[in-house]
């Protein structure tokens, strides 16, 4: 620890107000010793924002022109093609001064933090007022740390499934759920598919088949990507789904040790396999929240050393294996998937049109981000009724019933 004798405040003496002159570009002297770095991308990223906002922050520069604090700034001027800049004049600096003052302008700002629930907050804001967020120099992973958490209208618990709901789908109906779809009728019919389409491609399907029907497990509709979802009773089933696909992969979750089987803590578990002829699992985008506060540190392991940044609001990037407690009701839907879970599930797996071949309660429609839409089918009406009114309670919007499948 650095330790310093008769240590003083850094003044300066001021003469009256700030005052901002523009000075040219040309003029400018950059500190040969600034140790603050800038990538092309970051300044770009400053460039963007003078575009939109213009330049609204002066540069701190000393009387013989060199910067002080601003370099990115000015980089991102010149990028932009202006050929002036507002600056203020630091006088009375010694040499010293300018840099402390150089280091501490930079320094001192990082040492902040982000109440994560205000950030998200005002992100939502803007995207509903039809912002470009992407301009505001936060990452494509930060964001979708920041807007994967799953939030209702009302506040209410995403995991939520009404009992019952009002009776009002029968088989044959289409209906549309915002930008979603929902039929009710046979997913193993191809016109029924269709009608849940809508012309659209389908990028990726999501299967999680009723255990009591053995012949479900054969209806998998090819999409390039699937995710299929089983416990450790259907191995079979899923490999047989799966054998189309190049690439699988596992991701459990609800492992339960059983008192019978103490060594053998996934005897009992839930899974979703990811297929895909690629590969391309994106695990930048698989983000899962946990609420779990997590502090910047040094990690180390077998292979050496590395700095591990957290993601922000209490998210981490789903791991293949991992706990957590059932979603469970009162009614007939107990063990439902987490909705955080499956999120994270269809972020990782990438796509903007998901088949969900057998909707149940809904999971997939409340778990899908504003880029993806789900089509859906499901045979039961009152399940249909069910998804229905989760989904209403979930988003305060009224499903429509837009036309009948011609399949029955």
């Amino acid at each position: 620890m650095v330790q310093s004798a008769n240590v003083t405040a850094l003044r300066v003496e001021p003469d009256g107000l700030l005052k901002i002159e523009y000075r040219s570009i040309s003029s400018l002297i950059p500190y040969a010793k600034n140790a603050r770095t800038h990538s092309e991308s970051q300044v770009a990223e400053i460039a963007g924002s003078i575009r939109r906002f213009g330049f609204v922050n002066p540069v701190l520069v000393a009387e013989d022109g060199t910067i002080i604090a601003g370099h990115g700034r000015v980089m991102a001027a010149r990028l932009v093609g202006i050929q002036e800049v507002p600056t203020i004049v630091l006088a009375g600096l010694n040499e010293a001064q300018r840099r402390a003052l150089a280091l501490a302008d930079n320094r001192i700002a990082l040492n902040s933090g982000w109440d994560f629930d205000v950030l998200r907050a005002e992100l939502f804001a803007l995207r509903e007022a039809d912002f470009d967020v992407l301009g505001l120099g936060f990452s494509g992973e930060e964001l979708d740390a920041l807007f994967s958490p799953v939030t209702s209208a009302k506040g209410s618990d995403p995991d939520t499934i009404p009992d019952a709901a009002e009776p009002r789908c029968k088989l044959g109906d289409v209906w549309k759920l915002g930008r979603h779809y929902l039929v009710c009728g046979d997913t193993s019919d191809a016109s029924v598919i269709e009608s849940a389409t809508r012309g659209m491609a389908v990028d990726v399907t999501i299967y999680d088949p009723p255990y009591d029907v053995p012949a479900a497990w054969t209806w998998l509709y090819p999409a390039p990507r699937a995710l299929v979802f089983a416990d450790y009773k259907r191995v079979r089933e899923v490999a047989s789904c799966c054998a189309g696909y190049e690439h699988v992969y596992e991701f459990v979750w609800d492992g339960v040790t059983s008192w019978y089987t103490p060594n053998r803590p996934l005897a009992r578990h839930k899974t979703a396999y990811y297929a895909s002829h690629d590969g391309c699992w994106n695990f930048e985008a698989a983000i899962y929240h946990d609420g779990k506060d997590r502090k910047a540190k040094k990690a180390r392991n077998t292979r050496g050393e590395s700095d591990y940044e957290p993601l922000a609001g209490g998210a981490v990037h789903l791991s293949t294996v991992f706990q957590q407690q059932n979603t469970r009701t009162d009614g007939g839907h107990a063990h439902a998937k987490p909705v955080k879970w499956v999120r994270a599930l269809m972020k990782g797996t990438g796509g903007s049109v998901f088949l969900d071949q057998f909707v149940g309660s809904g999971t997939s429609y409340i778990a899908a981000t504003d880029d993806i839409t789900v089509c859906g089918v499901e045979i039961d009406p009152r399940t249909c009724d069910v998804a229905i009114a989760r989904w209403e309670e979930f988003t305060g919007k009224q499903a429509e019933r837009v036309s009948a499948s011609h399949a029955r």
